[in-house]
């Protein structure tokens, strides 16, 4: 019995691997990626001196990851990604600048349409854990934001990528569908919203 099942998986595994290669189009890659993004965090206007108010502006930070690729037919790939990214916002007071940043950990998955050959549109859907929060005061001191915001965001990556023979340039725009204000007196919506340019080099698996 045992020599017949192992008969049928190699036979199965063989009929695999040979449609796949008459195909030429499926395979598997990974990429490693690190880059930069510009963020923000919609809904943060802060009042003072009662009727002054300043919006938050955006900020630069690091984003680092990698993504497995599967090309299972010649214009598609799934990709499913871990990425660390330091993302912010900063607000401008007459006293000084204040800035925030949080430390995220995110899952991606995100499928792409290859145009031509190496040009790729994607968008997929995002799953982000924060691993801390702090805000730099205009006054030197800091504020741990852990207890002001969520910890779980989600957000649509949408955006482009151009690959030419190994190394991959991707833009990609992180739309936060999540309100991560956690303070029950606020009726305010706090969203992500961050832009990533990253430079990848593809490994064939």
């Amino acid at each position: 019995m045992k020599k017949i099942i192992m008969t049928m998986l190699l036979g199965i595994a063989a009929t695999f691997a040979a449609q796949a290669q008459s195909q030429g189009t499926s395979r598997w890659t990974i990429t490693p990626h690190v880059g930069v993004n510009s963020s923000n965090m919609s809904g943060q206007e802060i009042y003072y001196d009662f009727d002054h108010s300043v919006k938050s502006g955006r900020r630069l930070g690091l984003v680092a990851g990698a993504e497995v690729s599967y090309r299972y037919v010649q214009p598609l790939s799934t990709a499913v990604g871990v990425w660390y990214s330091r993302e912010g916002f900063s607000l401008d007071f007459p006293a000084g600048e204040s800035k925030s940043h949080f430390d995220f950990l995110n899952f991606s998955a995100v499928e792409n349409f290859y145009v031509t050959d190496g040009l790729a549109i994607k968008a997929g859907l995002q799953l982000g854990y924060m691993l801390s929060g702090e805000s730099a005061l205009a006054d030197g001191s800091s504020q741990d934001l852990d207890k002001f915001y969520k910890k779980v965001n989600i957000s649509v990556p949408v955006g482009v990528s151009y690959e030419y023979r190994q190394v991959v340039l991707d833009l990609r725009y992180n739309i936060g569908l999540t309100n991560l204000c956690d303070v029950e007196l606020l009726n305010e919506t706090w969203r992500t919203n961050s832009l990533w340019l990253t430079l990848g080099y593809q490994f064939d698996l």
